[in-house]
């Protein structure tokens, strides 16, 4: 039954059905806020698995590492967070997010990526994507990121996945210590989304 809208029942009977006039994306922004936290965490099989997690938690890994051996940006890291949704949300707007990454190596310059995806168990649809100023420094850098949400209907049981990229290239010769390092503790890195639940209308 849709509860949200404007009504239109003038002259009909009494027990007919009434037509409503959605105006969500009118009231979408500024809402309501989603924050998630990507960590890592254990499944009942001791597997372990990337997650979006709506509470700040200890990550089983705080970090993924990866050698830098390119001259030019290529994409070295590339790590999907999922969250499944419980009931029927609409997200879309201006999100933010907050990233964290280190850079080991003279001469190495890195950024971060945060992607917004809807999964549906079979399809990606990208709604989204902020990236990270490039880094040339040998110290983890924290970072505030931002962008837009395309307007997107998430279904019961569809998924929220977060795509977490890590950029990096070389000016030196390459060789140990040319490292980029992105942190998915479960504190730090987040991301906050604007959505309304459309149950509620």
């Amino acid at each position: 039954m849709v509860k949200f809208g404007n009504r239109s029942d003038s002259g009909r009977p009494i027990n007919s059905d009434i037509l409503f006039t959605s105006n969500l994306g009118e009231w979408l922004t500024g809402n309501k806020w989603l924050t998630f936290y990507l960590g890592v965490a254990r499944d009942s099989s001791g597997n372990k698995n990337e997650i979006l997690f709506p509470e700040s938690f200890t990550s089983e890994d705080s970090s993924t590492i990866s050698n830098i051996d390119f001259e030019s940006f290529t994409k070295i890291i590339d790590l999907d967070f999922d969250f499944t949704m419980s009931s029927d949300r609409l997200i879309g707007g201006d999100f933010i997010g907050r990233a964290k990454v280190d850079g080991n190596g003279a001469g190495t310059e890195i950024y971060i990526i945060y992607k917004v995806i809807h999964y549906d168990g079979t399809t990606e649809t990208l709604l989204g994507q902020a990236r990270m100023g490039d880094i040339s420094v040998s110290s983890n850098v924290t970072d505030t990121i931002a962008s837009t949400i395309t307007k997107k209907h998430f279904r019961t049981g569809d998924i929220l996945r977060i795509t977490l990229e890590g950029w990096g290239k070389t000016f030196a010769p390459t060789g140990a210590g040319k490292e980029i390092t992105v942190f998915h503790d479960g504190v730090t890195s987040l991301i906050k989304i604007p959505f309304i639940n459309l149950d509620e209308y």
